[in-house]
């Protein structure tokens, strides 16, 4: 199992299965006893505004729940809008009081006119990376954790060289973002690093993990055929806008069956569609 540790983190999550799976493990299941928590950060207003000017405090968080709960959750921008309410709905379940919005437009501004598609993807994740190190660096954290998962690298496609190729790009771009951001940054920002605990892990090693966690799958949100998205997944070909207030897992394009196959190997299917239903409006 990828080690963690209970020094504070910014947790990257963009509503996905393996985002709601660092939560858990951050916030409950290697959630230190009382006496060994690390005291609470200073108040400070950008601990909710954050760089993208907005943020919340879930679950009615008070200062108590909030000094037992030190990680931040840094939500991405542009997510869909079940995605969205995906990370706040996580981070209540997972204990985790403060939930952090991303600068707006970045990854927008970067995909404008990029070929092949491959760069302008690869430039919004290094984007998405400083931002967070920007945010960490400003909530006085030095540890970030991105919890990307390049699949769906399938157990018997996992040395799959493209896929391969793919994971040793996401361990540089987030070694080189850490040092980039940490060039300017205070010296209290010393041995700022970025951590990817599930980076070269299948599908199926995430859904076991996920089973012997115990994790609230039924909290992450991957359909890509309803609500205008899904998170880390393409966008659904003729979707068009949401309509309704809420939404459910369509069960039928390509991310609903990638993660519904792992899920029901490890017998949590039931599970993790028995309550995925989330707002479809735009926030």
């Amino acid at each position: 199992m990828p080690p963690f540790e209970h020094q504070p983190a910014l947790i990257i999550a963009d509503g996905g299965l393996p985002a709601l799976l660092a939560m858990w493990m951050e916030g409950v299941v290697r959630r230190p006893p009382p006496a060994a928590r690390p005291p609470m950060r200073p108040a400070r207003s950008a601990a909710i505004e954050g760089g993208g000017g907005a943020g919340v405090v879930v679950g009615g968080a008070d200062e108590e729940s909030l000094r037992l709960a030190p990680h931040l959750v840094f939500r991405p921008a542009g997510l869909s809008p079940p995605a969205w309410e995906a990370v706040e709905r996580a981070a209540e379940i997972c204990q985790l009081g403060r939930v952090i919005n991303g600068s707006a437009g970045g990854e927008a501004e970067l995909a404008v006119g990029l070929e092949p598609p491959e760069t302008a993807a690869g430039l919004a994740e290094s984007r998405l990376l400083l931002d967070a190190c920007e945010e960490a660096v400003r909530q006085g954290l030095t540890r970030i954790i991105w919890p990307v998962q390049l699949g769906p690298g399938r157990l018997g496609q996992s040395a799959d060289p493209d896929r391969v190729r793919a994971i040793a790009r996401a361990a540089d771009r987030a070694l080189l973002a850490s040092r980039l951001a940490a060039l300017d940054a205070p010296a209290s920002a010393a041995g700022l690093r970025i951590e990817t605990p599930w980076l070269d892990l299948t599908d199926d090693q995430i859904a076991d993990l996920a089973a012997d966690a115990d994790a609230p799958v039924s909290a992450a949100w991957w359909c890509v055929g309803a609500g205008g998205g899904g998170a880390g997944g393409e966008a659904a070909e003729g979707m068009g806008g949401a309509t309704s207030e809420e939404c459910t897992a369509c069960g039928r394009c390509a991310a609903c069956r990638r993660w519904g196959g792992a899920l029901g190997a490890v017998g949590l299917l039931a599970a993790a569609t028995a309550e995925t239903s989330f707002a479809s409006e735009p926030r």
